[in-house]
């Protein structure tokens, strides 16, 4: 793959990973629903799915890295014979056939194509749509394809290429061609067949530069497999022979050439007049003609929508407004903890229940910057560590441990906490008399911290009533160290962790240094 690739390929990835960050977190918190991306089953809709238990919306996301100002969709694009055109509507119409008839047809469904591009002139063929999706309530546009004769070049183009509608032409569908499209088709190709001769040309491309519709473009196509419909063509060309006025010039039919010319083919076997038509018969039959209206009414399109850049800078915008105190490191941790998932290539559901522990666990990493203050107060003490808290803290998964406080007790749990290589924002010391208690749960949930010292020898007979709040805390402190300092004979605490008697001796010049740091 050329850097250029690459570079093409992480927008739109950047672009995908900014879309499922911000639903992540836009997504209703009351309900039950799973946040999906490339998982088979859901067609070319399927860069982010969001499954709810009354709901679905299947999207399809494309980033252009040019400038969206220049770079917009035309309506070729979406009438595109090129099934895999980034914006052809056949594969779309292929995928919302198979979707809305399967496992989730009994959920509203919405069917979405988003980007950052704009379209042009899409007054002509496209309005705007009123829909409540308020999960992508991005800004930009959000259009839907016009009822009535705008449609019908898109009609046909789903027709021509798609593979649900390729092989429905039954012999109960009449194929019925009006004598206007045949009129059309002779005059085409009678003249490129003139030309072809003088010019000593045997193979012609007829596709969307020879604009001509579909249904022409049908007619020829058949003509080529089809004696009666080459039949009456040519007696339509023969018919302008006499008509000066049906084309500039007079155009001389010799049957036979014009036969062996339509038909010829090359070495590959391939006509040398090629159409840029697969489903020839479907379109002038309107095979599934009712489905590709229903689907036209249906698809949604999103444009003019923010790149990654803007839309992480709305993610920011989205936390700050209720998370005050360290909006960026809460967004950014929650967008890596996204990445992490959307780089894993063995999963791509995400529950609702992972959606909430994240966001939580993002929220305890934050809202530690409300702690951190109070924790840096108390000062380590050189030679102070505790054998006993070293080895505490040296084994793995949780652990609570209970220690009856003492003078200079906290400097050197402090400075055993530091001597294991946990830095300052990495431990939190908590006081009954901190104004941040309200947020100690928040804080535990949050995966920087890995030790806590909670000092409950200074509380009164009123500390039963936190007994609760305390419980909690520890269920939902995964994987840390937790110590609790309680008043000597204090039964109250008896309920969590196991008692650490502390048994090593202070040198008296230690002992003079702590008493002097608590005067201070």
């Amino acid at each position: 793959m050329s850097a250029e690739g690459l570079k093409h390929s992480l927008h739109g990835n950047l672009y995908q990973w900014s879309l499922l960050t911000w639903v992540a977190l836009k997504a209703d918190s009351k309900k039950q629903f799973n946040l999906i991306t490339e998982a088979k089953g859901f067609e070319k809709l399927d860069d982010l799915v969001l499954n709810y238990d009354d709901r679905i919306i299947f999207l399809q996301a494309k980033h252009s890295s040019k400038d969206p100002d220049t770079d917009d969709y035309t309506k070729n694009n979406f009438a595109s014979n090129d099934y895999n055109g980034e914006a052809s509507l056949a594969k779309y119409f292929d995928s919302w056939y198979r979707l809305k008839d399967g496992k989730y047809k009994v959920k509203d469904g919405y069917y979405v194509f988003i980007t950052n591009r704009n379209v042009k002139d899409s007054d002509n063929y496209l309005e705007d749509h009123h829909v409540n999706i308020p999960e992508l309530d991005l800004g930009g546009r959000t259009l839907r394809f016009k009822k009535g004769d705008s449609r019908k070049d898109f009609i046909i183009a789903i027709t021509a290429s798609s593979e649900v509608v390729k092989g429905r032409c039954k012999e109960d569908n009449k194929i019925v061609i009006d004598d206007d499209v045949y009129k059309k088709a002779a005059v085409y190709i009678a003249k490129r067949f003139t030309d072809g001769n003088k010019k000593g040309k045997s193979e012609l491309q007829i596709d969307k530069r020879a604009q001509i519709s579909g249904e022409v473009q049908a007619v020829i196509k058949f003509a080529q497999e089809n004696d009666d419909v080459l039949g009456k063509l040519i007696q339509k060309m023969k018919e302008m022979e006499k008509d000066n006025n049906a084309i500039r010039k007079k155009i001389n039919i010799e049957e036979n050439d014009f036969k062996n010319w339509l038909r010829a083919r090359n070495k590959n076997d391939s006509y040398k007049i090629k159409v840029d038509i697969n489903n020839f018969k479907e379109v002038l039959a309107s095979v599934l003609s009712d489905d590709i209206k229903e689907f036209l009414n249906q698809f949604i399109l999103k444009v003019k929508q923010p790149n990654a850049d803007k839309m992480f800078k709305m993610i920011l915008q989205e936390v700050s407004r209720t998370n005050t105190v360290a909006a960026y490191e809460f967004s950014t941790k929650f967008s890596h903890e996204v990445l992490r998932w959307f780089a894993d290539t063995k999963k791509c559901v995400l529950s609702s229940k992972e959606i909430k522990s994240m966001l939580e666990e993002a929220k305890g990493d934050a809202f530690r910057f409300y702690i951190l203050p109070e924790t840096r107060k108390i000062k380590g003490l050189e030679g102070t560590v505790l054998p006993e808290i070293k080895d505490f803290l040296k084994t793995k998964d949780q652990g609570v441990i209970r220690i009856e406080n003492s003078p200079g007790l906290d400097f050197r749990l402090v400075q055993s906490i530091r001597e294991q290589n946990i830095n300052e924002d990495q431990y939190a010391f908590f006081k009954e008399t901190s104004e941040y208690l309200e947020y100690v749960s928040t804080i535990m949930k949050g995966a920087q911290i890995k030790a806590a010292v909670f000092d409950y020898s200074g509380t009164g007979d009123n500390m039963q009533s936190r007994m609760t709040d305390l419980s909690t805390i520890l269920e939902n402190s995964k994987r840390k160290k937790i110590i609790l300092l309680v008043k000597k004979n204090d039964k109250r605490f008896d309920q969590f962790g196991k008692e650490l008697q502390v048994e090593s001796e202070l040198t008296d010049d230690l002992l003079d240094e702590i008493i002097k740091k608590n005067d201070d």
